[in-house]
């Protein structure tokens, strides 16, 4: 969930749907905070969570390497945080999706009905010359 400080605008992602089916509560308790209604709750934390997500940033970051070393056409997306540069990654996405040269699609940025919007980790061109969304969890 992101609300654009520059237009007002509420983005939702995926996993917002995951939090509201999981509890209405706790998404409108996210929904609050993103609209500066209330302020981020507390959590402990014993560091794991930094550990998983710099692993997580790692693995991701040697799948990409590996993909490159096997000589695969990358394109790499840039994170977009404002409205403007949402648009950006998306011209940028859209761009690398109708080059058939591209192998595979870094941080494509996606927007649905203008109120969904999500970057997913990999596009990568599979035998049949489509492109198709690859997770890199751990």
């Amino acid at each position: 969930m992101f609300l654009d400080r520059e237009t007002n605008h509420l983005w939702l992602t995926p996993s917002d749907v995951t939090t509201y089916l999981g509890s209405p509560w706790v998404f409108a308790q996210h929904l609050a905070v993103a609209r500066g209604e209330r302020k981020r709750w507390e959590q402990a934390d014993n560091g794991t969570t930094e550990i998983t997500r710099k692993r997580g940033d790692e693995h991701e970051l040697a799948y990409l390497a590996h993909l490159k070393a096997d000589g695969k056409n990358v394109v790499e997306i840039p994170h977009a945080k404002t409205a403007q540069q949402w648009e950006a990654s998306l011209a940028q996405t859209e761009a690398a999706i109708k080059d058939p040269a591209t192998d595979i699609v870094f941080q494509a940025h996606f927007t649905l009905n203008g109120n969904w919007r999500r970057a997913a980790d990999l596009l990568e061109r599979n035998e049949h010359g489509r492109l198709e969304p690859v997770d890199t969890k751990l």
